[in-house]
């Protein structure tokens, strides 16, 4: 993969999200959270309040569940924010600030393996996979697997490939590049290849 070209199509293309523009964690893990089964066009101005009235994870785990649902209401699937808000506690009371490293990240509550791999790679630009939809489709049509991704197993396999290729890369901006490939370019209809910055080699 030229990883550069990626990378450099990126620098120049990528939408200004308030949510990509920033390396604070707790802002990540905030989006991220937020984007789970929902359009990035819905997710932001809920991030846009929910972040100028919980600027940090202190004031985020003083709230409680009933205010935290009214705050998101509209969108949707809310067992993610109840998950939050422990998880906003666990971090305070246990980590005394938003945890460094991949293993404590991944034991946060309603945090896997894709959002500690978007967390340690976009906030602390450490080298760790990050695969959601999105980068799942760009890196299997790039490497004409044409996998099952609903299987564990599949997944795995193209999460240790992804692995490989983001040791060679700025990790917070590879995993960034990839996402929003497949967001603009790379769509699941009518992809835009004759503009893509992998085309030569897909």
């Amino acid at each position: 993969m030229d990883i550069k070209k990626l990378e450099a199509w990126y620098e120049l293309n990528h939408r200004k999200l308030l949510f990509r523009e920033t390396t604070d964690p707790y802002k990540i893990w905030i989006s991220e959270i937020m984007l789970q089964q929902t359009q990035v066009e819905t997710v932001l101005p809920f991030f846009k309040s929910f972040i100028k009235k919980y600027p940090t994870v202190y004031q985020l785990a003083k709230t409680d569940q009933e205010t935290l649902k009214k705050d998101v209401e509209g969108l949707g699937y809310y067992r993610r924010f109840k998950y939050m808000l422990i998880a906003a506690q666990q971090i305070v009371d246990v980590h005394k600030g938003f945890p460094k490293t991949h293993k404590d990240v991944l034991s946060l509550p309603g945090v896997g393996r894709y959002t500690a791999g978007a967390i340690m790679s976009i906030a602390y630009n450490k080298p760790y996979s990050a695969l959601d939809g999105n980068v799942i489709r760009v890196l299997s049509r790039y490497l004409h697997i044409d996998d099952d991704f609903r299987i564990e197993k599949n997944k795995k396999k193209l999460d240790l490939i992804n692995q490989e290729f983001i040791k060679q890369a700025r990790p917070s901006i590879y995993t960034q590049s990839l996402m929003e490939l497949g967001a603009l370019i790379c769509r699941p209809k009518n992809p835009k290849c004759e503009i893509c910055p992998l085309s030569n080699h897909c």
